[in-house]
């Protein structure tokens, strides 16, 4: 991982940090026996104190089969570690979903119809109505048949549209 971190080739970077987290993972499975011997005999010396009969026999099993138990703390690791890269895959989903949609998006309230229904002129005519409203852009939308396909039309007040969200024009205006 180390070595990854040091490279500044991204393709190196990767199969470097791929075979740190894979040999970490295979050193974590192979020595899970061990390491668990020792967290039991330490962790849980206390065990006994605080549990009684059943913190002495929770104790014993764990060190008992160690491999049990490195077997187990391994495959809670793995669980884990799924559960932090999703975690982390969401968190980052979420925060290039918002960033592009400021970027693109002005406004900052979307009315929308129930459904099919579009929204009534009167209450556009009310959202323009209320104080602090600067711009409000209808946006309409249709199906039409043509030549045999059905295509989606979208109608829009070109007025407001550039205050209801940032497009970026290739030519024109």
């Amino acid at each position: 991982v180390a070595a990854a971190a040091m490279h500044a080739d991204l393709v190196t970077s990767a199969v470097l940090l791929a075979a740190g987290v894979a040999g970490s993972l295979v050193a974590a499975v192979v020595l899970a026996p061990v390491i668990a011997q020792v967290v039991v005999r330490v962790a849980g010396a206390g065990y006994p104190l605080a549990f009684g009969a059943v913190g002495q026999l929770s104790r014993r099993n764990a060190l008992r089969n160690p491999r049990r138990t490195g077997a187990t703390a391994a495959a809670l690791m793995i669980g884990l570690s799924l559960v932090a890269a999703t975690s982390v895959l969401a968190a980052s989903l979420t925060t290039s979903i918002n960033t592009e949609t400021d970027a693109t998006f002005g406004a900052d309230y979307v009315l929308t119809g129930s459904g099919q229904s579009p929204i009534s002129a009167e209450i556009i005519d009310k959202a323009r109505a209320i104080p602090g409203v600067d711009t409000v852009t209808r946006q309409r939308y249709a199906l039409a048949h043509v030549n045999g396909f059905q295509i989606a039309l979208s109608g829009v007040d070109t007025a407001s549209l550039d205050r209801a969200v940032k497009p970026q024009y290739l030519a024109g205006s």
